[in-house]
């Protein structure tokens, strides 16, 4: 019976030991039947774009989370047991940073499912360094947006950051101003990668501009124009030029002639100054006519050659109108006027252009012409009308205002600007009549040599000398209108020009040359003859030149006399047989 009582209490033992084994091993989740309960760790990820996310619990029980939503720790926890979800390893392609909220606490008899997941992806700045910086204004953008102005060189960031792996484009939004400059952004383009951008690059330089302008009027060569004392520019012609080497915006430009043309002197305008932003286009270049045209007649042919006073050989251009012998210059109005012996006219010639502007009609065989330079008036003698006609000018505008009756003739002219006298020669009445410039009437006559053609004027000594058949050249008193004294040229002379400044006067004679004469008064005498070619008619100084010209109406040529030496310097051949010759001053 007691063996019976042993067995039974040794059973019992076996049972509840049973027992407490398995209610110690008992599932969570609210098991049943006596079992020890477990509970797990969850919640939710939410704004995650990248990837590599690793969450823990009490720094294990690591869990990969690959995608926004819900997740669960593995592990189970007892009551009474604490949980910390904590982020292990943030999320990377893009880079974010993720937090956890509600991610702490002691289990209490249930699940914990309210843990929130957080990300958000990393934002980073752009900037960079700016150099050469001078003007003001510098905008710059990001993304076309974020402007961001710049006062000076050096480091700069924009304001807005940029999330990682998304684009970034550095621009120039405004360029520099006062100075113009142009910047240039380089490593400005690329994609966020995990960190600041500091490596975009500015770099502003200065713009350049050209200098540039009109050269008018040039007529010779060998023009170079210089540009702040270095920069050359031969110039070959008329038109427009630039300057090779551009400046900087700010910096001054002061163009000047280094080498001024042959024959002309060029005045430069608007030629200095400072740049602002803008090509200079306003440099003007003037070359005025310095040098001195020659006129030829030419009665048969019908024609006027134009010539170059520094050449001798150059025949500009011709000119053909009627029958032109006598010719006249008006170096103020730059006109010549011709004298038209078989038509009955003048020809007005407009120098610059070379043409016939307008044609009057006079009285019988216009042979001589001269004008008055007080008030642009024209003076023609009328050979076989025994008349002058006088042409009064007007704003452009030509009128014969009036005839005046002279003696037999007239052929010549010369004024006297100081008395206002004007001097006629009478061919076939052996006189010179006296005109009053100022009302345009005849005042008298003085006897002279034998058939009178060329005269001229010496206001300073009071001397007018008159050339013709006789083969003399009479020096007359002005005040007195007497003789004073013939000197012979030893031919038929024609025509007579005077230089007072040199006391020398030059009349041609039939014989074939120029007499040369001293004018000092009371030593008048002919101190040589310089050779021309055949038949020497009509002759006009230059006095600027120290030129005399020649026509030689049987050899068809001109002869050009240097008057500092008084030799031939050239004979210039021409169409027709010359008669009257003029120096159009510039």
């Amino acid at each position: 019976m007691k063996r019976h009582y042993i067995v039974l209490a040794i059973y019992s033992i076996i049972i509840t030991s049973l027992s407490l084994i398995y209610s110690c091993s008992g599932g969570g989740g609210g098991g049943t039947g006596g079992q020890v309960q477990k509970y797990k760790v969850s919640g939710v990820v939410s704004g995650m774009t990248g990837t590599g996310l690793i969450l823990q619990n009490k720094g294990s029980n690591d869990l990969h989370i690959v995608s926004n939503g819900s997740f669960t720790f593995s592990t189970a926890l007892l009551t009474g047991a604490t949980y910390s979800v904590t982020v292990k390893t943030h999320p990377t392609a893009p880079n974010q940073t993720c937090t956890a909220s509600n991610n702490t606490g002691t289990i209490s008899n249930r699940n914990i499912t309210d843990v929130s997941v957080v990300c958000s992806t990393n934002t980073y700045s752009v900037g960079g360094v700016v150099s050469g910086l001078t003007g003001t204004g510098l905008v710059l953008q990001n993304n076309g947006v974020n402007n961001l102005s710049i006062i000076s060189n050096g480091t700069f960031t924009f304001s807005a950051a940029i999330a990682d792996g998304s684009g970034y484009l550095v621009t120039v939004l405004s360029q520099p101003t006062n100075l113009s400059q142009t910047c240039t952004a380089s490593s400005n383009i690329g994609t966020m990668s995990g960190s600041n951008i500091s490596s975009v690059v500015i770099t502003c330089a200065t713009n350049t501009y050209t200098i540039s302008g009109l050269v008018s009027g040039l007529v010779g060569t060998d023009l170079v124009l210089r540009n702040n004392g270095a920069d050359d520019l031969a110039i070959i012609s008329n038109g427009t030029f630039t300057f090779a080497t551009p400046l900087a915006d700010g910096s001054g430009y002061n163009v000047t002639v280094r080498y001024q043309p042959y024959r002309q002197t060029c005045l430069v305008s608007g030629g200095t100054g400072t740049l602002h932003g803008a090509n200079v286009t306003s440099v003007a270049v003037n070359c005025p006519a310095t040098y001195e045209t020659v006129y030829v007649s030419m009665r048969n042919a019908g024609v006027i050659s134009v010539l170059d006073s520094y050449t001798t050989i150059a025949t500009l251009t011709t000119i053909t109108y009627g029958h032109p012998v006598g010719l006249a210059a008006d170096s103020q109005l730059k006109i010549i006027y011709a004298a038209n012996y078989d038509d009955n006219t003048v020809s007005i010639i407009d120098a610059l252009s070379s043409t016939v502007v307008s044609t009057i009609a006079v009285g019988a065989n216009p042979e001589s012409l001269g004008v008055n330079p007080a008030d642009h008036s024209i003076y023609v003698s009328n050979f076989s009308g025994n008349s002058v006609s006088v042409i009064t000018y007007s704003a452009g505008t030509y009128t014969v205002s009036k005839t005046i009756t002279v003696e037999s003739a007239p052929n010549g002219f010369a004024i006297d600007s100081t008395t206002n006298k004007i001097y006629i020669p009478n061919f076939y009445s052996d006189t010179v009549s006296i005109i009053d410039a100022i009302n345009s009437t005849a005042t008298g006559t003085f006897a002279v040599s034998w058939q009178p053609a060329g005269v001229a004027v010496d206001p300073s000594k009071k001397r007018l000398y008159v050339s013709g058949s006789s083969g003399n050249v009479d020096v007359v008193d002005t005040d007195t209108n007497i003789n004073l004294k013939p000197i012979s040229i030893g031919g038929i002379g024609h025509q007579v020009v005077v230089d007072p400044s040199a006391n020398r006067a030059y009349a041609t004679s039939d014989a074939g040359y120029v007499a040369v004469i001293d004018t000092t008064v009371g030593s008048e005498k002919v101190l040589k003859n310089i050779t021309c070619g055949t038949h020497p008619h009509r002759v006009a100084i230059s006095t600027a030149l120290k030129r005399l010209y020649v026509t030689n109406r049987t050899s068809s040529n001109v002869t050009i006399i240097d008057l500092t030496n008084d030799t031939v310097i050239d004979t210039i051949p021409v169409s027709g047989s010359p008669d009257g010759v003029v120096v159009l001053s510039p």
